[in-house]
């Protein structure tokens, strides 16, 4: 099979995900979606659990790509990401399909440690040590902030992730600081 297959798959799933939400993630739906046999669909992605994690891979993959190329702008990038509402949603469907489905939690967890890790990345172009624990501080910031504004979608939340960016960004900068001057 070509290789552009799994892709194709992987925009028909992402593109249902964003317009319709995670019950129209099916084999047979993408399979229609993407102009493939359901079997193409399967052979690449055997459960749901793997096709969930490749489409919120995909996704992240997409947003990395955008905070790579815009690095002199990173802020910027990050605030974009939070924003970009389809990515949010894919998000918050997942985490609630791994609420009611035990399976799908091995998936999330591997998600949120990938994105905790380019966040760390992210730190650490900025100038911050990148550690664990401002990676996790930045990644519950922009999570928490990106979730309030999907379901609230005005300029008061989309502002509010800024001011929150922003905010984490200066304590963690402060920190530093304050470490360089310890003897």
């Amino acid at each position: 099979m070509p290789t552009d297959t799994r892709s194709r798959i992987l925009d028909a799933g992402a593109g249902l995900l964003n317009d319709e939400g995670l019950a129209a993630v099916t084999q047979p739906r993408i399979a229609r979606a993407a102009g493939l046999r359901q079997s193409h669909v399967t052979y690449y992605f055997p459960t749901r659990a793997d096709l969930l994690l490749a489409l919120a891979e995909h996704s992240v993959d997409q947003a990395l790509a955008g905070v790579e190329t815009r690095r002199d702008e990173l802020p910027g990038a990050l605030i974009d990401g939070a924003t970009y509402l389809p990515r949010v949603r894919m998000l918050a469907s997942l985490v609630l399909a791994a609420d009611q489905d035990p399976a799908l939690r091995p998936v999330l967890d591997r998600l949120v440690a990938r994105l905790r890790d380019a966040l760390a990345g992210v730190l650490r172009a900025f100038g911050h040590r990148g550690s664990e624990a401002e990676a996790l501080t930045l990644q519950a910031t922009l999570t928490g902030l990106a979730l309030l504004h999907l379901g609230r979608q005005n300029t008061d939340s989309a502002r509010d992730i800024e001011t929150g960016l922003h905010s984490v960004l200066g304590s963690l900068a402060a920190l530093d600081a304050q470490r360089t001057r310890l003897p």
